[in-house]
This record gives structure tokens, sequence and C-alpha cells, in this order.
């Protein structure tokens, strides 16, 4: 079928070339293409621009050029064909849309939820979203003062990256670096040697970070989890956000009720004020 259809395009190629109109012919060909560039078909515009060269500078109904939209639309298999243009590949990446933005303002947005949903999670889809806007290739083909340039409200390529993946870098950090902490901790209780002299500070001081730090690896991983579905589902879907943020919820208060009597009794136990003390002011002998 894929075949069937490519043979079809270029059977229709020919037929619009035929056309004595040449406005309506232009205006064919531009829909085709700019179709084509939106769907992801890389086939379908390489016979296009093999038949009319000129249509590589097409301009869909927001007067962004092609290579503008493969890269909000994030198309690799589009973008690619940069590397087999000529020195026509300079012009291409040097557009400007009506906010003021170049193409790297463009990489630099985040990417629609049907690509998101190609990688699972938050860390994935944030090193997806890197190799796009560290395109490397694209810094070479633009004008240097691009990497810095600012659009129509202020924004560097960079700050527009950092304002629109700001969620997808929430609560990741602090989950990995309390979970990795909290690990550590514990592991360092079934290493240790256990001495008697362990148990009267060093154990229950570190059982207690543990105890801290597994908490809070729990809840900044519930917070992550919930933002990253939220990113992933749909933004219009935000009422789906309290279902998820209840259940949630639930892992945070089971450790919370299990757990949280041991951290009272040990904080208390360590750093109270002790089991020997003087209980009143009477005299006793």
């Amino acid at each position: 079928m894929h075949h069937q259809a490519l043979q079809l395009v270029r059977c229709l190629i020919k037929e619009m070339m035929k056309l004595n109109d040449l406005y309506a012919y232009d205006s064919l060909a531009a829909g085709a293409i700019t179709n084509a560039t939106r769907l992801g078909i890389h086939e379908v515009v390489e016979e296009i621009v093999e038949s009319v060269p000129k249509l590589a500078c097409a301009r869909d109904s927001d007067n962004r050029s092609m290579f503008q939209q493969v890269v909000i639309e994030r198309h690799e298999n589009i973008f690619n064909l940069i590397y087999h243009m000529s020195d026509h590949k300079h012009s291409v990446t040097m557009d400007i849309d009506e906010s003021g933005s170049n193409i790297l303002h463009l990489a630099g947005r985040l990417a629609p939820l049907e690509k998101l949903n190609l990688v699972s999670g938050a860390a994935l889809q944030m090193q997806r979203e890197l190799q796009w806007f560290k395109m490397q290739e694209v810094e070479k083909f633009v004008r240097p003062s691009y990497i810095e340039a600012q659009n129509n409200a202020k924004e560097t390529p960079a700050m527009v990256f950092t304002r629109e993946h700001k969620d997808l870098v929430v609560a990741d950090a602090l989950s990995l670096f309390t979970s990795t902490t909290s690990l550590l901790l514990f592991l360092s209780i079934l290493t240790s040697r256990y001495a008697e002299g362990d148990f009267l500070g060093i154990l229950p001081k570190r059982l207690i970070l543990g105890l801290v730090t597994l908490f809070l690896s729990i809840t900044t991983m519930m917070v992550a989890f919930t933002f990253s579905l939220y990113l992933v589902l749909d933004h219009r879907k935000a009422w789906m956000l309290v279902p998820v943020a209840a259940l949630a919820c639930l892992p945070v208060t089971c450790f919370v009720s299990l757990q949280f009597p041991l951290l009272v009794d040990l904080i208390s136990s360590t750093y109270g004020r002790g089991i020997f003390r003087k209980q009143s002011d009477r005299q006793f002998y």
C-alpha cells in the first residue's frame, strides 16, 4: 500500500505539472507538501521537491517554512533531508517566524504530546528533547548570532527550552538524590560492624536519616510521576490531576502510618531528654 501510495503521488505530480493555471498548480503542490510535512511522510516530501525544487521553500498557513514546521512537529525523518541538501541548507535555516523566533527557538519548544508518548518516562523524554535542542549540525548552518538571539518576547533559544521543559525536570532530580541517599544510608546500616557502642548513637542516627530521605524520595517520586502523567496525557485534561494526585498520596500515607511512629521514637530516644533525668524538685533522701 505504501508503494502504491507513492506511485499515486508521482502520477498526481505529473498531472499537476500539466496544468496551465500556474496559481492553481502552486497552491495544490504547496498544500500537498505542507500536509506531508505536518504528517511526517518524508517520501512524499522528497517526491514533490524532486519534481519542483522551489517547493522546498513552501510556507504553511502560519507562514512557516518546511523545516520550521518539521522542528515544531519533531519529524526527524524529514529534518534529516537537510543533510542531503546543497548550500540551500543555509538559507532554509535562516527563516524567522512572526514571533521573531528562529529555528533554534522552535527547537526549544516542548514537543507535541504524540511525540512525547513515543518514549516512556520524563527522563527519556527530556533526553529526546535535548537531542533536538542540541542540534550541533543546525548550529553549523545558522548564523552564530542565532544561538543567543532574542525573539519578540525577549527570550533566547535556551530560555525558551528552560521555560517549556521545566515540568520535566520537576521533582525528578529530588527523587533521584533522595532515593539514592536513602539507599546508601540503609546499606551502611546493613554493612555496619554492629559494635555495642554503635547502637547508642551512630546506627539510630543513620536509621533516622534513612527514613527521612526515604519519605522525601517517595513524595518527590509521586510528584514527578503526577506531573509526567499530566504532560503525557494532555494539558487540557487537568481534571485528571485530582484522582491521580489522590492515588499518588496512597503510598505516602501508608509510609507515614507504618513508619512514622518508629521515626518519632527514634528521634525522641536519640535527640530527646533521654531516660535519665530529674523527675521532680522533691528531695528523696
